[in-house]
């Protein structure tokens, strides 16, 4: 252990000879069992330091700087001083975690300057992992970006559309609707191909985004339908949404009817771009879109994204293009990919256990197109392998892969733990790839 600066920073070696930072941590809490609780789980990690304890707020205040911790915990509920009142009058650099059994969040009052607020009782790992990325990643001393959105809010009036997403995926449901609301449209939702034809006899659509694979009625099919249903003055233009665009997809697409595809992960430039594009009913095609400000240009994404455990790059940039609000509504689809995955994994037990491969083929594309949504890279791979194992109707090697999309959306479900509980701040200075 060796010791540098004016501050006395503590670093211990490794056992590869480099030499790690010691975080000091101060622990806030009027309760002496829980601050005995916290000092006990925390001291178990060699490169964590429990520097003080303090019972109230104003005792807090001095510690702080007398004893000048890398990170504070803190309760929110004290007598005299709760911890919104004391957060605000510490250094405004110093990081704070707030641990609260009320499940207090950053957008509460007073929580933008939490950097992260975990809920009791806290796992130890869960705790030590954050304390560990606040310091390492210095995320208190990255600002707060300015939650200005990186397209045009505007453009649904300046170029408005009737649009009718074909979706059956409720995590793609949400991305989608949020996004197209945010560009001043107000989309109106069919669960199959079925169901948008129903809609699409009732009144007129300018454009339907159109998901390929979808239970009762597929999207090429209900494009067919479209086609050869309405005269070409009424016909819709179909955009194709898919998973698998793969070589060859956009000609299959064209065939069936299709104007044009967007590759999930949906990215918003791409989505802005066949929405330029598109032309009210009766409105004479352009071949050149509008000319409209405010639209961001993002480079495309690889096609063979690199294959983790949790990549939150594509969340990140999906709460930088939304705004304000944009990281809440990022947490809400990974609290319902969270939700749904469970039910689709058990569907996928029942499925092979009862030798259904066409239902096991369709939860396993779903759960495929909702693990790449989220950036869990390597879980998607999986149900991508299974997917295949389901469409050739065999099941050989089936539970195997299955026990290790079991075992990896464990995985998954341990760093979105983590990501949920980052703030705003942290959210977007955290360079969230887990291998």
């Amino acid at each position: 252990m060796v010791e540098t600066g004016l501050l006395s920073e503590t670093l211990i070696n490794n056992d590869d000879g480099r030499s790690t930072k010691v975080i000091r941590v101060l622990i806030v809490d009027d309760h002496q069992v829980v601050r005995e609780g916290l000092r006990r789980m925390l001291e178990l990690e060699k490169d964590i330091q429990i520097i003080g304890e303090a019972r109230t707020g104003d005792e807090a205040i001095t510690k702080t700087i007398t004893l000048i911790p890398d990170v504070v915990t803190m309760d929110l509920k004290m007598p005299g001083m709760d911890g919104i009142t004391l957060a605000e009058q510490v250094a405004p650099d110093l990081p704070l975690v707030l641990l609260s059994s009320l499940g207090y969040h950053e957008n509460q009052p007073g929580g933008s300057r939490f950097s992260a607020c975990l809920t009791k009782p806290v796992k130890p790992s869960l705790l030590y992992d954050c304390l560990t990325r606040l310091v390492t990643h210095q995320l208190n001393s990255i600002p707060r970006p300015v939650t200005k959105p990186r397209f045009n809010r505007e453009i649904g009036s300046q170029h408005p559309l009737r649009l009718l997403v074909a979706e059956d995926n409720e995590i793609n449901q949400k991305l989608v609707t949020s996004i197209l609301s945010r560009l001043g449209y107000q989309p109106e939702i069919a669960n199959n191909g079925l169901e948008a034809l129903r809609i699409l006899h009732e009144k007129p659509f300018d454009v339907v985004l159109m998901d390929v694979q979808m239970p009762e009625m597929d999207g090429e099919t209900a494009t067919v339908h479209i086609r050869q249903d309405f005269p070409p003055t009424q016909q819709p233009r179909v955009i194709a949404m898919t998973a698998n665009a793969l070589p060859g997809d956009r000609e299959r697409y064209l065939a069936a009817g299709m104007d044009d595809y967007l590759s999930k992960p949906i990215r918003i430039d791409e989505l802005v771009r066949v929405l330029l594009e598109s032309q009210p009913l009766g409105t004479s095609i352009s071949t050149t879109p509008p000319e409209i400000s405010g639209v961001a240009k993002v480079s495309p994404a690889s096609s063979q994204p690199e294959a983790c455990t949790f990549d939150m790059s594509l969340l990140r940039e999906f709460s930088e293009m939304m705004g304000e609000g944009g990281v809440e509504l990022a947490k809400e689809l990974l609290r319902m990919y969270r939700r749904n995955s469970v039910d689709l994994i058990d569907s996928l037990q029942k499925n092979l256990d009862g030798q259904n491969s066409a239902d096991l083929h369709r939860v396993a594309h779903t759960l495929k197109g909702n693990s790449s949504q989220v950036g869990a890279a390597r879980l998607s791979g999986l149900c991508f392998t299974l997917e295949q194992i389901a469409q050739s109707g065999s099941r050989d090697g089936a539970q195997a892969v299955l026990e290790q999309i079991k075992a990896e959306f464990g995985k998954v479900e341990d760093e979105m733990e983590k990501v949920l509980q980052l703030s705003e701040p942290a959210w977007y200075a955290f360079n969230g790839k887990i291998n």
